[in-house]
Order: C-alpha cells, then sequence, then structure tokens
C-alpha cells in the first residue's frame, strides 16, 4: 500500500472550494472536503486506475472524485511507493490550477 502525499499547494485548492461553498452550505463545504480526502484513498491500492494526462510523463494521471453534480478531479503523480496529489480542481473547472508549473517540473525529471 502506497502513502499518499498532499503538497502544500493542495492546501490552495481546498480553500478556494471552502470559500466558494461555506457561505452557501456550511454542512455541503465540509462534505466536499470530506468527499475528496475519501476518493483518492483507493489510489494507494491502485495509483494506475486513473487517465493518463496528454503531455506529461507515464505515472502522471487524474482521478475524478463523485460529490455533487461535477465532482471533483484530483492531479496525481504515482511511483513504487507514494502518490503525490498535486494540485485539485472542480469539475467544471477547465484547467488545473498551477498546471503549466507541474508540466514543466514534470517533463524536466522525464
Amino acid at each position: 500500500m502506497r502513502n499518499i502525499i498532499w503538497l502544500p499547494a493542495t492546501s490552495r485548492d481546498f480553500r478556494r472550494f471552502w470559500r466558494f461553498l461555506a457561505p452557501k452550505n456550511l454542512k455541503a463545504a465540509a462534505d466536499a472536503i470530506d468527499a475528496i480526502y475519501k476518493g483518492v484513498e483507493i489510489l494507494r491500492l491502485e495509483p494506475g486506475v486513473g487517465r493518463q494526462i496528454e503531455g506529461l510523463p507515464k505515472g502522471y494521471k487524474k482521478w475524478p472524485i463523485s460529490y455533487g453534480a461535477y465532482g471533483y478531479v484530483a492531479l496525481y503523480h504515482f511511483d513504487a511507493e507514494s502518490v503525490t496529489i498535486l494540485s485539485l480542481k472542480q469539475g467544471k473547472e477547465r484547467d488545473f490550477p498551477r498546471m503549466k508549473s507541474i508540466a514543466r517540473q514534470a517533463n524536466k525529471k522525464a
């Protein structure tokens, strides 16, 4: 079983989700955050289940997380020992936050 590592930058994603939902529905905001944490747990056992991200080296994937009408999506990288959550987005958002930076770093390592 792999460890799940959350990059510090993902805390900004959680804050963004919270600021959007909490003023409307505090319980929904808490439930969404909980759904994200629970939604990535499968990656401990099956990190290859996500969809490969075009333009990034092997091992960079995205994983849909069910919640509400649009859900969330986790961008992650995995190796033999860990799964690193790089960025999170709401299902309707077009791009991942920090995607250009992540792609630049990933392609340097490849």
